[in-house]
């Protein structure tokens, strides 16, 4: 029981307000990188990690 608590735990601090704006902003990142034409997931990841 003590496991689903701290489970329970971990998703109330996930879904705050502030951190759910910090995925949709990762997740818009992710996107404007990903259409950029010859760019892949490597390449956009070494673009965003000077951002973080």
């Amino acid at each position: 029981m003590e496991n689903f608590e701290l489970l329970m735990g971990g998703f109330a601090t996930a879904l705050t307000p502030m951190h759910i704006t910090l995925m949709i902003v990762g997740v818009l990142l992710g996107l404007i990188v990903g259409v950029l034409p010859g760019l892949g997931a490597p390449n956009g990841v070494s673009l965003l990690i000077p951002l973080t």
